[in-house]
């Protein structure tokens, strides 16, 4: 009988670092017996990606045959080998109707779904999943309780779905625990001989600074999300392995432990998860949130602004940025913003030049 082991996520718990490793190590994993599809091959330069999920969601949504052929030839790539992973957070919220037919495909290919999952604590996640909306979709809101107790309740109905279908073939582990070495985490429940494996070299997806946070926000206001994820690799390839914290608000500790605990209690015991998950790990003392920016602060985003060349179909809504940003500046540090202006006036030109 062949193995197939599919990891779900969920968010903000290692995921990309996880697919990071497993593409870094997908011919090493072959010779060892198991099967990585590496769809997403960019992952193991530290590239955030979907894993290689995606194209299983793809096919679907397609026809259950389509799915078929997939998992039998994709994933199951090797005719000698009869272990596979897919791993995708993307698959954590699929229909319910795709997640049975994954089963019934399985079933029919003599196929045993492991279904994992990781899960971590409520606050710090939903902290986490807030800074990422920040880094990469433009955010600009300050961080609140109003989606925390929703995006749980999503999540648990998430594992709910999965759990009715898979029943005992489906694990979930505590982040939390393990994230200091997820690799080996997983590892030991594929079975995976991790000896010989490489790890990545740099941190995958690390999240913002309190500092951080509050530049992007300031500047997140300034374009209209076009430019989020460029200006976040470029921040985060400078520093990759900062260390972040977490803001604690008790209004919003104490609304996640009310609203979420019979969720939280359910995933406990529902899983048997060792060490059991928690709310949050708030010490009781208030966090400071008041960060005061300076000119050092920007500069990061100052020199991106400097550097980044746009295409030429974002070419006016760059020129509007650094209007925006030498705006921002003027007050801040008027030599930075003289340099901007004088980017947008290099760069009006060139235009100028390209189009006569």
């Amino acid at each position: 009988m062949k193995k197939l082991y599919l990891h779900i996520g969920t968010g903000k718990t290692g995921s990309s670092a996880l697919q990071s490793w497993l593409s870094l190590n997908a011919k090493a994993l072959r010779r060892q017996g198991i099967d990585y599809a590496d769809l997403a091959p960019e992952a193991k330069h530290g590239a955030i990606s979907s894993g290689n999920g995606y194209q299983l969601l793809h096919a679907l949504r397609e026809s259950i045959e389509e799915a078929e052929r997939l998992i039998n030839t994709v994933y199951f790539y090797s005719e000698s080998n009869h272990t596979a992973i897919i791993s995708s957070e993307i698959l954590q919220g699929i229909n319910p109707v795709f997640i049975q037919q994954i089963s019934d495909i399985c079933e029919k290919n003599d196929i045993e779904v492991t279904i994992i999952a990781y899960a971590r604590s409520i606050y710090e996640k939903a902290y986490s999943a807030y800074l990422q909306e920040v880094k990469r979709n433009a955010l600009v809101d300050p961080f609140s309780e109003e989606s925390v107790g929703t995006n749980f309740i999503r999540n648990v109905n998430n594992l709910k779905r999965y759990s009715k279908v898979f029943g005992d073939r489906f694990r979930v582990l505590n982040y939390d625990a393990v994230k200091h070495d997820i690799y080996s985490s997983f590892a030991a429940i594929v079975g995976v001989d991790t000896r010989d494996l490489q790890t990545p070299q740099r941190r995958v997806n690390r999240s913002l600074t309190l500092e951080e946070a509050e530049v992007f926000r300031r500047i997140n206001a300034l374009h209209d999300g076009r430019f989020s994820g460029a200006i976040s690799d470029f921040v985060i390839a400078q520093n990759p392995d900062l260390k972040t914290s977490v803001l604690y608000d008790k209004h919003v500790v104490d609304r996640i432990r009310l609203e979420c605990a019979e969720g939280l209690r359910w995933i406990n015991e529902q899983f048997r998860v060792d060490p059991p998950l928690v709310a949050d790990f708030y010490s009781g003392e208030e966090s400071k949130s008041g960060v005061t920016l300076t000119r050092e602060s920007f500069q990061t985003v100052l020199h991106w602004s400097l550097e980044f060349m746009p295409p030429q179909s974002n070419h006016d809504e760059f020129l509007r940025f650094l209007a925006n940003f030498t705006a921002l500046l003027a007050d801040v540090s008027p030599d930075d913003a003289r340099l901007l202006r004088g980017r947008a006036e290099a760069l009006a030109k060139n235009m100028q030049r390209v189009q006569s």
